[in-house]
């Protein structure tokens, strides 16, 4: 593996394993849901009651999830993705050193 993204090596060593781009893909999505999800819920420990009502009047998804990220950054001091990014790194690495011992 010749890669420095871990979240890349996982990927790599999941298909050395055998397992199908659906199923990655899969794996991806889940990983993905779940770190919005841990986002989402700091996110609700820290916005205020206006937060809340600011993002239920956006006209759509699209931009409710803007103001969520925009909101966030405010609330928290740090940007989402940033924070995303340390989160999905360290599941990357955890998955890596786990297969490291099996």
């Amino acid at each position: 593996m010749q890669t420095s993204n871990p979240l890349q090596k996982v990927i790599l060593l999941l298909e050395e394993q055998g397992y199908t781009d659906d199923q990655v893909g899969d794996i991806c999505g889940s990983l993905t849901k779940n770190a919005f999800s841990m986002l989402y819920t700091k996110a609700v420990s820290d916005f205020l009651d206006e937060d809340f009502q600011a993002i239920e009047d956006c006209a759509s998804d699209e931009e409710a999830n803007k103001k969520i990220m925009d909101v966030y950054t405010l609330r928290t001091g740090q940007d989402p993705y940033a924070d995303m990014h340390i989160y999905l790194k360290a599941f990357a690495q955890t998955f890596l050193n786990q297969q490291k011992t099996i």
